[in-house]
């Protein structure tokens, strides 16, 4: 286990920042994002809230990674082929926010 997941023991909490709620209403009336996708986002949640976000780095099936350049800080996680869920670990409030979802695979700010 790493050394986050050890100073938080217990529920994690997962916020989304409020554009991320609007792209996904978006997304998904354009048929961008299915119900699929949806679901799968909602066990994300679930898993980072009940396990911590340590639960994704210890697996495959997320391909969840680290981000560089202008992403430095964050990390991603496959939702879709080309899904994304960007979000940040910020270790002194427990908190794992989500600041963007994309079905595209798009990176840019």
């Amino acid at each position: 286990m790493s050394d986050i997941q050890d100073k938080h023991p217990g529920r994690w909490n997962v916020t989304r920042e409020s554009s991320v709620d609007a792209q996904l209403k978006a997304d998904f009336k354009m048929k961008r994002i299915s119900l699929e996708d949806i679901a799968v986002i909602k066990r994300w949640t679930v898993k980072v809230e009940e396990e911590g976000p340590d639960s994704l780095w210890q697996t495959t099936y997320w391909n969840d990674h680290p981000l560089d350049g202008e992403w430095q800080g964050y990390r991603s996680s496959s939702f879709s082929p080309s899904g994304r869920i960007i979000y940040r670990v910020i270790d002194d409030q427990v908190e794992v926010r989500v600041v963007r979802l994309t079905p595209d695979h798009n990176y840019r700010k």
